[in-house]
């Protein structure tokens, strides 16, 4: 039964690896709507940085999974907030 120990080793590997992939594609996709994240992301064909209007909200730093999720959860209070000032201009 020694075996068959380093193909189930090989299969978790792989389904981790799977998980990994998926989760990191998943903070991309966030990433890349957050706007003070997209900023330094984003390059034109030049090189040089695209320029957004970030609302007020200042751009990221780093671009490691804290500072996506943070600036995410940022980004949606700041929607939030201006969803309701417009609702109540309305």
């Amino acid at each position: 039964t020694n075996s068959s120990r380093p193909v189930k080793k090989t299969a978790h590997n792989m389904i981790e690896k799977r998980y990994r992939t998926n989760l990191n594609d998943k903070i991309a996709a966030l990433r890349d709507s957050v706007p003070s994240l997209r900023v330094m992301s984003k390059k034109n064909s030049r090189g040089e940085e695209v320029h957004e209007d970030l609302q007020g909200l200042t751009p990221a730093h780093k671009l490691n999974k804290a500072t996506v999720l943070s600036k995410a959860t940022e980004y949606i209070a700041h929607l939030e907030k201006r969803n309701k000032y417009l609702v109540k201009e309305n």
